[in-house]
């Protein structure tokens, strides 16, 4: 499995609060079967010191990856960044690259959970504007998508990724997130599933269960899909496996 979404590096956000913790969290990965972690701090379009921010995050992706490489912890590192869109994204995009996930075109963008549909998709539309691949992070939390999760079908026909979080469809944000999710998965509108990895006790990297859950629910082809195959397509800069190439699962 490939995790593209982890709060994995120490102290820069909400995630690990050490490095001795960053490995912990690195080692569950491994235990069960990933391989590779994009590493996702929370950044935003507010930020007047948002370059040096990921400055920051590529040296300690490479410091983490070093640290996991002498403790002998299988699992390989790519920078990245989750970066809310709080106002002022073009003006961040002008002003160079942004850092999106292992220096592929995809971005990992997110949003307030209150968003209206329309500040999403304009959000959306500028990324792609800007000649990236916009990779949504958690819609299944914003209670605009709760409400009507059919937007995220213009969406994804456009080739915008939808990342869903683990939590979410094992029910562990609440029945909103769950059932939105559930809605997204049984129809092929997902991408992507990730940890949303925060630490070592609540909110792991272990990925087990949410492989072994999209398997059993839907289709052990479609757990391929979002764990693996659309993950190292993203990892390699390809294109998003195409709505055609999902929908056969559920016919």
């Amino acid at each position: 499995m490939i995790d593209l979404h982890c709060h994995i590096l120490p102290g820069l956000d909400d995630g690990a609060g050490s490095a001795d913790i960053s490995c912990q969290m690195a080692a569950m990965a491994a235990a069960e079967g990933t391989t590779h972690i994009v590493c996702t701090p929370h950044c935003s379009t507010a930020d007047p010191d948002l370059a040096a921010r990921c400055g920051r995050i590529r040296r300690d992706t490479g410091l983490l990856a070093g640290l996991l490489q002498r403790r002998q912890v299988p699992v390989a590192l790519q920078p990245g960044m989750e970066l809310l869109c709080a106002g002022g994204l073009e003006r961040v995009l002008a002003a160079g690259p942004a850092l999106t996930l292992a220096g592929s075109r995809y971005l990992l963008v997110e949003f307030d959970f209150d968003a209206p549909l329309a500040a999403i998709a304009d959000a959306l539309h500028t990324v792609e504007r800007y000649g990236m691949v916009p990779l949504l992070a958690h819609p299944e939390r914003y209670f605009a998508v709760q409400r009507n999760p059919g937007a995220l079908a213009e969406w994804f026909a456009r080739g915008y990724g939808i990342q869903v979080n683990k939590g979410s469809l094992l029910g562990r944000f609440g029945p909103g997130p769950e059932q939105a999710a559930d809605w997204i998965l049984s129809r092929g509108l997902a991408h992507v599933v990730a940890s949303d990895a925060h630490g070592a006790r609540l909110r792991t990297t272990r990925m087990a269960a949410a492989r072994d859950a999209i398997a059993a629910r839907y289709a052990p082809e479609y757990a391929e899909i979002l764990l693996l195959r659309n993950p190292r397509r993203i990892l390699q800069d390809r294109p998003l496996l195409r709505p055609e190439d999902v929908s056969p699962i559920y016919e």
